[in-house]
């Protein structure tokens, strides 16, 4: 992924409107502390390459990127539109110009990109 393509910039300005908006957007890497402090016990985390698109070669995985290309090309604009607007200081107009730009290269198969995704679970005692 281009470190200053559309969609890497998206990412990290989405991480940064949700820290100034007080809701982190990187706390999928504790959740398994977070349930252990809540009592949680016998606690597993199972890691996800999950596609962005359709690029997998496997049938699974390429329904997988089938189903969130879809689902961010519906969604990626309202995502950003009150982080962008309250915490970042941009127009609609500007929310609406770039993320068709992060829509482009998110359709863009040549690009192998794909979100971390972990189930965490456990048991209450």
């Amino acid at each position: 992924m281009p470190e200053n393509g559309p969609l890497k910039r998206w990412s990290d300005l989405m991480v940064e409107a949700g820290e100034k908006s007080g809701f982190s957007l990187t706390t999928c890497g504790q959740a398994a502390d977070m349930m252990q402090n809540a009592g949680f016990v016998d606690i597993g985390r199972i890691p996800f390459k999950w596609p962005i698109n359709q690029w997998p070669r496997e049938p699974k995985w390429k329904e997988v990127g089938q189903c969130t290309e879809h689902n961010f090309h519906h969604g990626v604009e309202t995502m950003m539109l009150a982080l962008f607007t309250r915490f970042m200081g941009w127009t609609r107009e500007e929310v609406v110009e770039f993320s068709n730009a992060v829509k482009q290269e998110f359709h863009d198969v040549r690009k192998h990109a794909y979100f971390d995704l972990y189930v965490t679970y456990g048991r209450k005692p």
